[in-house]
């Protein structure tokens, strides 16, 4: 038997912090969550003494961004897929995240960033390179409505199991995400330099696919061949309370990023999983202006939390919630581990600190401005160790000395 005893914790359990816990794991499942600090541990256990930090459970990320910039980071610059994901591994370990939905945009032009032709081959390569991985490597298809030839493709990969997740997304200009076509023209202008003229080119070309007669009955015969796979299906950028019940009658059970209150609150009503931005909530705001988070959570319209194109945000918005009063800890612990969880049919093993759930654990220190991660376990296995107190006395040392060599 593997048994180890955390002591000393501040345990986040789905409702309460429990300010002087135990925790412990056999065999990299959680035995048992009790109070107090000095509990006769397992002849040969591993004793962790938390010193007072926050034991909260592994973060679940369902929309994460970064596996597409960490391969080609530059047009025409693609780097080595095992080289990729262990760089952005080391990354989303260190914030805490042990579970996590790589997006994979099947969407051509620039905003999908891998070539079309690269897409597949990439998703199967991280099918093969999750074995190696220290965290829970899981793949989010985003299927763009418009582009019907891409249909194949993720049906493909739904049959043989290689995905775990299925978006619908519509970027066609004048609705949606970009109900204001200027946002997208910006977009394009300040990321890509692009001009003006082949914007107005591309443009024009998204909004006559949008118009093939072929986009709604694919849509359907692919939402209901990935319902009959059993995976979640998420609809991205609801813009009405209409387009939300679409979406639902297709099927859909996660509202990803709704653009307005209305369709955040439809959403939530029909029982579907809401999910924001966490870099939305750092900022304070959304970069396109759309529906602030913050007003959304504050309404009881959100239930999950994703790092969308910033994987720091996910455990630091926790902390903003929770420290501006918006929601109390537990709860915003919940947006970003139970509540995933369950949204993506993971919950029975993931997502809470409770007995008979794997051993995914992140210990964070928060007594400084900006809480940080301490320590990770995947599975009941520490794949990060930090030392904040250490790294604090060698800042200062730092600043010491260069201070007097200046």
């Amino acid at each position: 038997m593997n048994d180890a005893v955390f002591t000393n914790a501040r345990i986040v359990t789905p409702t309460a912090v429990m300010e002087k816990g135990t925790l412990t794991i056999r065999d990299g499942m959680i035995v048992s969550v009790t109070e107090g600090s000095d509990p006769a541990a397992p002849r040969g256990a591993d004793v962790v003494d938390c010193h007072d930090r926050l034991l909260m459970p592994g973060l679940v990320d369902l929309h994460n961004d970064g596996i597409e910039q960490e391969l080609e980071p530059r047009p025409r610059a693609v780097f080595p897929f095992p080289v990729a994901l262990q760089s952005l591994e080391a990354r989303l370990v260190s914030h805490g995240i042990t579970t996590i939905f790589h997006s994979f945009s099947f969407l051509d032009g620039r905003e999908g960033t891998l070539r079309p032709d690269r897409l597949e081959p990439a998703v199967r390569e991280l099918n093969t390179l999750r074995k190696t991985g220290v965290i829970r490597h899981l793949v989010h298809a985003r299927y763009e409505i418009a582009e019907t030839r891409h249909y194949e493709a993720i049906c493909r990969m739904v049959d043989e199991r290689l995905v775990n997740l299925v978006s619908f997304m519509d970027h066609t200009p004048g609705q949606g995400q970009y109900r204001n076509p200027e946002h997208l023209v910006n977009y394009y202008v300040r990321k890509y330099n692009t001009p003006m003229g082949e914007i107005d080119s591309f443009l024009r070309a998204r909004k006559e696919k949008a118009m093939d007669p072929q986009v709604a009955p694919t849509l359907a015969r692919l939402a209901a061949h990935v319902r009959a796979a059993g995976l979640p299906m998420a609809s991205h950028d609801d813009d009405s309370a209409d387009k939300v019940a679409r979406m639902s009658a297709l099927g859909v059970t996660i509202s990803e990023f709704p653009v307005e209150m209305e369709a955040a609150r439809a959403a939530f009503e029909k029982g579907m999983h809401v999910a924001v931005g966490a870099p939305n909530v750092l900022r304070g705001g959304s970069t396109s202006n759309n529906l602030a988070a913050t007003e959304a959570i504050a309404h009881g319209a959100v239930s999950v939390l994703c790092s969308d194109y910033y994987t720091p945000a996910l455990l630091h918005a926790v902390f903003r919630l929770a420290r501006e009063g918006l929601v109390p800890l537990p709860q915003a612990v919940r947006m970003v581990s139970a509540n995933p969880a369950r949204a993506a049919g993971l919950d029975r093993e993931l997502g809470s600190l409770e007995p008979g759930k794997r051993a995914d654990m992140v210990l964070v220190s928060d007594a400084a401005e900006v809480p940080s991660v301490v320590g990770v376990w995947v599975g009941g296995h520490r794949v990060l160790s930090k030392h904040d107190s250490g790294l604090a006395a060698l800042g200062e040392q730092w600043a010491r000395e260069v201070a007097n060599a200046s």
